[in-house]
């Protein structure tokens, strides 16, 4: 009984924190899971309608050249991911933003729906999607700005037990 009670609080302190947290940034968002390994995270940014879906798939159907990479983001040993990022797509108004595949080849383990965020900072704005655990885990980040991928970091721990940049691939504008 006790044990419901906490998640019950948990899960409504968890609602409330990100109803605050949508107003504040004037977003309206909305997560689904929609066909097996598609995340979606859509709504209203600045007025204007967005759509950021993440697809994954599992490792085994990766094609054969991603499959011989070595350095996987999400995971903390040797052995492969067991799902990979296959795709990205990020829509707003009536805009496609086409993400390459060096924009998504390493990253593995992605987070799902609640693991993706979308923020307007100044002019840019920047998709952050999570993934992996523990030491594995990491944030991608992909800055659009002027309805162009114009580049990714990556956010994850360091030998030293920091949390910071720790990659930055540029685009061509």
């Amino acid at each position: 009984m006790l044990r419901r009670n906490i998640l019950i609080i948990t899960t409504f302190l968890f609602f409330q924190t990100a109803s605050l947290y949508s107003s504040a940034i004037n977003a309206e968002i909305n997560f689904t899971r929609e066909e097996w390994g598609t995340s979606r995270n859509y709504g209203k940014i600045d007025e204007k309608k967005y759509d950021f879906r993440v697809i994954s798939m599992p490792f085994s159907e990766l094609d054969k050249k991603r499959k011989t990479l070595k350095d996987w983001r999400g995971i903390d040993s040797y052995d492969p991911p067991r799902f990979a990022v296959s795709g990205i797509t990020f829509k707003i108004e009536n805009t496609l933003i086409n993400f390459p595949v060096t924009a998504f080849h390493d990253l593995g383990m992605p987070g799902g729906a609640y693991g993706m965020e979308v923020v307007k900072k100044d002019k840019q704005t920047l998709l952050n999607l999570k993934g992996g655990d523990g030491t594995g885990s990491y944030t991608a980040i992909f800055f659009i700005e002027n309805a162009k991928l114009i580049k990714r970091q990556i956010k994850q721990f360091t030998p030293d037990g920091e949390y910071n940049v720790t990659e930055t691939i540029k685009f061509n504008r």
